[in-house]
C-alpha cells in the first residue's frame, strides 16, 4: 500500500480549473449528439479517460499545499466529491485527511457523502500490519466509519484501550489534531443528519404528503358535463294583414305557452341530471377546500415542530461535543501501546524506588512519551519487563476534558492490568503530553436541516378550476329569437311625451344609476328591459335634472357582475353630503332559498342557481350600500318582483320553475332617507306590456314622471301603483301586478 504523505512538489495551480483548462467530468458525461453514428467504444474510453483525468487533477490540487482552501472551493462546485480514484479514495477523503475543517464543512454542503465507505473489504475491528502504517486508505475508512475500537467513555473522561499487539503510527501529531477536529465535525454531521425526531417528522410528513397528493389528484378529476337536450323545432309566426295587433299578440302568447309545455319535460330531466352532477362537483370542491385547509394547518405544524426539533438538536449537539471528540481521538490516535526502554543496554528501572520506565505510544500517531509505573523489584519487575519488551501488555490510555464546558483534552494516565493487579503509568516529570486543543464541532444546523420551504405540500389552485358547476337551465335561443318578433309591433308614446316634456333645471347634486338587462348569458331573456332602461335614463335626466356626468347606465353585457360592483362603488365614492341618488333596475330578480329567500338581482353573466355565492347582489346589500352613502336621500325603482318569475316564466328551469318562491320582504323606516318602489308584491311576477314595447311597471313609472305633477316620491308611487294594478287586471289570468312602496314617502323628487 502507498503510505500517506503530503505531496509538496506539485506546481499545478487551481487557475487551471477555474479557466477551463481542466476537463469537466460532468460535461464529459454528456457527449455531443451525433446523428450519423452511435458512440463508439473509443469515444467511451476517451470520455472515461477525461473523467479520470479531471478527477486526478482535482486530487492533485487538493494535495498541493500551495493552493489555498478558498482557491479550491470553486473547483469543488463542479466535481463529484464521492467518486474514488484508482486507489479507491475519493476527493472528499483527501480533503478530510489534508485540509481544514472549514473546507470539510464546505465539501459537505456541496454534496459530499458521509455514509459511503471507500473500501468495502476492510471491516470494522480488523487491524492488519498495513493499517498500522496509517496510509490514506485507513484515513478514508475512519472518515466514513469512525471505528472506535476499545473506546471507554465515562462522563468527562475516556480511555483508549489496546486489545492486541500494535506498532507505532507514523502520522505527525500536528496533523492528528486537525484530523480529530475533522472527524468530530463529521461525527456531529452524521448525528444531525440521522437525528431521530427530525427523521420521524420527515417520514410522517412524507407519508402524509403522498396520501394527500393522491387525494388531490383523485378529487380534481374533471366531471363530465351533461349534454343539453335537443329542443323541438320552432314554428315561425308572421302577422297576417287580416288580424289586429291584439289578435297577433294573443296568437303569440298561445304559441309561447305551447313552447313552454314542449320544453318543460326536457328541462326537468336535464335539471335533475345537472343538479346531481353539480352536487358531486360541490362535494369534491368542499373536500378539496378542506384538504387545502388541512395542508396549511399541517405545514404550520410541521414548521413549528421542525423549529422545536432544530432547537433541541443544537442543544444535543452541544451536549455531545465531548463524545464526538473522544470518538474522533479514538479513531485518529488508535490503540495505545507500551514499549520497553533500555539504558546502556539494560532495562530502565529504578529498583530502589520500584519504578519502571516505559514508552507510551499509539498505533495512529507518531508520538512517544516516557511514563513511569510503580513495579515491585524482583521477579515481578523482571516478569513485567519481559512482557513489556515482548509487546504483550495491553494498556489503556486515559484522557479527560479540562471541565464540563471545555473541549480541551488532557492526558491523565495509562493503566495495565495483570490478573487482579493494575499498574498505573504516569508521565515522567520531564515529559509533557501534547494535549488536544479545544475543538468546536457544533454545526449551523440551518445549513442542512430539512426546511419546510423545500419539503412542504403546496396546494395547487388549478385543482379547483378543474371542477366547474354546470348551468342547469336550458336557454332556448331559437324561442328568444321568435319572441323578438313580438317586439317589432308596438306603439310607444313615451318618446313623444319625452320630447314634449320641459327640461328640469340641471342639478349636479343628483346622481342616477340605471341597470337594464334584457339579454342574459345563462338564462332566458326579458322582453323590453333594455328599452325601458334606456328610456328611463332619458326621462329621469329630463324630469329630475340629472347631469350627464352624474349618470351611469349599464345595459345587457355591460351589466356584468364585476362591472356593476365597480361602477356603483365608484359612483358612491363621489357622492357628497346633501346629494340625491336615484337607482333603477330592470332585470331578473329571484329569491335564494339558501339565504332564507333573500331577494337578489341577477347580473347578465351570472347563473341563477349560483348567485347565492355573491352577497353583493342581495337586494338588502345594495340598499344598505346606498343608505350608508353620504347622500341625503335615496330612491330606488325596482322593475322586478323577486319571485323568480318574469312574464309568467321562471328564471329557473325544470322542477324549480314550477314553484313560485316568496321573497323575504324588505322594510325601511318611513322617516328615513330611503324610499323603495318595487314592481309587484312577493306573490306576483312582473309583466311586459307588449303593446307599448316596455315593461309594465317601467312604462307607467315613466308616464307618471313625465306628467310632472308630483313633488314627493310617495305621491308618485301611489299613482304608479294604481295605474299598474289596473292595467294588469286587463291582462287577465295570473298577470295581476301591484307595485309595493316602502320607506319615507315625503322624500322630494
Amino acid at each position: 500500500m502507498n503510505k500517506f504523505q503530503l505531496k509538496t512538489g506539485l506546481t499545478l495551480m487551481i487557475t487551471a480549473i477555474l479557466t477551463g483548462c481542466v476537463s469537466n467530468p460532468e460535461q464529459a458525461d454528456k457527449p455531443q449528439a451525433d446523428s450519423s453514428s452511435a458512440i463508439t467504444s473509443a469515444q467511451q474510453q476517451a470520455m472515461a479517460s477525461a473523467r479520470e483525468s479531471a478527477q486526478e487533477e482535482l486530487i492533485r490540487h487538493i494535495l498541493n499545499p500551495n493552493i489555498t482552501d478558498e482557491q479550491l472551493k470553486p473547483a469543488l462546485n463542479t466535481r463529484n466529491l464521492n467518486q474514488p480514484d484508482n486507489k479507491s479514495i475519493s476527493p472528499f477523503a483527501y480533503i478530510v485527511a489534508t485540509r481544514s475543517s472549514d473546507l470539510v464543512r464546505y465539501a459537505i454542503q456541496q454534496g459530499a457523502n458521509l455514509d459511503w465507505s471507500m473500501n468495502k473489504k476492510v471491516q470494522a475491528g480488523q487491524f492488519t500490519e498495513q493499517v498500522y502504517d496509517w496510509d490514506l486508505l485507513e484515513f478514508t475508512q475512519n472518515v466514513f466509519q469512525l471505528n472506535s475500537a476499545g473506546l471507554q467513555k465515562t462522563k468527562q473522561q475516556f480511555g483508549l484501550q489496546s486489545t492486541t499487539a500494535v506498532r507505532q503510527g507514523v502520522l505527525p501529531i500536528s496533523q492528528a489534531a486537525r484530523l480529530v477536529e475533522n472527524f468530530a465535525l463529521i461525527k456531529a454531521k452524521q448525528f444531525e443528519l440521522n437525528y431521530p425526531p427530525i427523521q420521524k417528522l420527515q417520514t410522517d410528513y412524507q407519508v402524509w404528503s403522498k396520501q394527500t397528493e393522491a387525494q388531490i389528484k383523485q378529487l380534481s378529476q374533471p366531471i363530465t358535463e351533461i349534454p343539453e337536450p335537443l329542443l323541438p323545432p320552432l314554428e315561425t309566426h308572421q302577422k297576417s294583414p287580416f288580424e289586429s295587433l291584439a289578435m297577433f299578440q294573443q296568437r303569440m302568447e298561445t304559441a309561447k305557452n305551447q313552447r313552454d309545455a314542449q320544453t318543460a319535460q326536457l328541462q326537468n330531466d336535464y335539471r335533475k341530471k345537472v343538479e346531481a352532477r353539480n352536487l358531486q362537483v360541490a362535494k369534491q370542491t368542499a373536500e378539496l377546500k378542506k384538504l387545502q385547509a388541512d395542508i396549511e394547518q399541517r405545514n404550520r405544524l410541521y414548521d413549528a415542530q421542525l423549529k422545536t426539533h432544530l432547537t433541541q438538536l443544537e442543544q444535543d449537539l452541544k451536549a455531545k461535543q465531548q463524545d464526538f471528540i473522544a470518538e474522533s481521538m479514538s479513531a485518529v490516535y488508535g490503540a495505545p501501546y507500551l514499549a520497553a526502554i533500555e539504558q546502556n543496554g539494560a532495562p530502565k528501572y529504578d529498583p530502589e524506588r520500584g519504578l519502571m520506565f516505559a514508552e507510551l505510544g499509539f498505533s495512529g500517531v507518531a508520538t512517544k512519551h516516557e511514563v513511569v509505573l510503580p513495579v515491585k523489584p524482583g521477579q515481578e519487575a523482571e516478569r513485567f519487563y519481559n512482557q513489556l519488551k515482548a509487546g504483550e501488555l495491553r494498556p489503556t490510555a486515559v484522557f479527560r476534558f479540562a471541565n464540563a464546558q471545555s473541549n480541551q483534552v488532557e492526558f491523565v494516565k495509562a493503566e495495565v492490568k495483570q490478573g487482579q493487579q493494575t499498574f498505573v503509568a504516569n508521565l515522567n516529570q520531564n515529559e509533557r503530553f501534547i494535549a488536544q486543543p479545544a475543538v468546536e464541532v457544533v454545526l449551523q444546523t440551518t445549513d442542512s436541516a430539512p426546511q419546510l420551504s423545500q419539503n412542504q405540500v403546496v396546494f395547487d389552485q388549478a385543482a379547483l378550476t378543474q371542477l366547474t358547476l354546470q348551468n342547469p337551465n336550458i336557454k332556448d335561443v331559437q324561442f328568444e329569437a321568435f319572441l323578438m318578433q313580438e317586439q317589432q309591433a308596438f306603439k310607444d308614446d313615451i318618446p313623444q311625451l319625452l320630447a314634449n316634456a320641459p327640461q328640469a333645471p340641471i342639478d349636479r347634486s343628483k346622481w342616477l344609476f340605471v341597470i337594464g338587462i334584457e339579454k342574459y348569458d345563462q338564462t332566458d331573456n326579458i322582453q323590453f328591459s333594455r328599452r325601458s332602461a334606456e328610456l328611463f335614463s332619458q326621462v329621469a335626466s329630463r324630469t329630475l335634472g340629472v347631469h350627464e356626468s352624474r349618470r351611469v347606465v349599464l345595459l345587457d353585457s355591460q351589466a356584468s357582475s364585476g362591472r356593476i360592483q365597480d361602477e356603483l362603488r365608484l359612483m358612491l365614492s363621489k357622492v357628497r353630503e346633501g346629494d340625491q341618488i336615484y337607482f333603477y333596475y330592470s332585470g331578473h330578480g329571484l329569491p335564494v332559498p339558501e339565504k332564507s329567500n333573500a331577494p337578489f338581482i341577477l347580473p347578465s353573466d351570472k347563473i341563477p342557481d349560483f348567485i347565492a355565492s355573491d352577497d353583493f347582489y342581495q337586494v338588502d346589500s345594495i340598499y344598505r350600500l346606498l343608505q350608508n352613502s353620504q347622500a341625503s336621500s335615496v330612491m330606488a325603482f325596482m322593475d322586478s318582483c323577486f319571485t323568480g318569475q318574469t312574464d309568467g316564466r321562471s328564471v329557473f328551469g325544470g322542477t324549480k320553475a314550477a314553484t313560485r318562491l316568496q321573497p323575504k320582504q324588505t322594510r325601511f323606516d318611513s322617516t328615513g332617507k330611503v324610499a323603495i318602489l318595487t314592481a309587484g308584491n312577493d306573490q306576483q311576477f312582473s309583466n311586459a306590456l307588449p303593446e307599448t314595447g316596455h315593461r309594465l311597471f317601467s312604462y307607467y313609472l315613466m308616464r307618471t314622471m313625465l306628467e310632472g305633477r308630483y313633488q314627493q316620491v310617495g305621491d308618485l308611487a301611489e299613482r304608479v301603483r294604481v295605474e299598474v294594478n289596473d292595467k294588469s287586471l286587463d291582462l287577465g289570468g295570473l298577470n295581476r301586478q301591484t307595485p309595493v312602496f316602502t320607506g319615507n314617502p315625503s322624500l322630494g323628487l
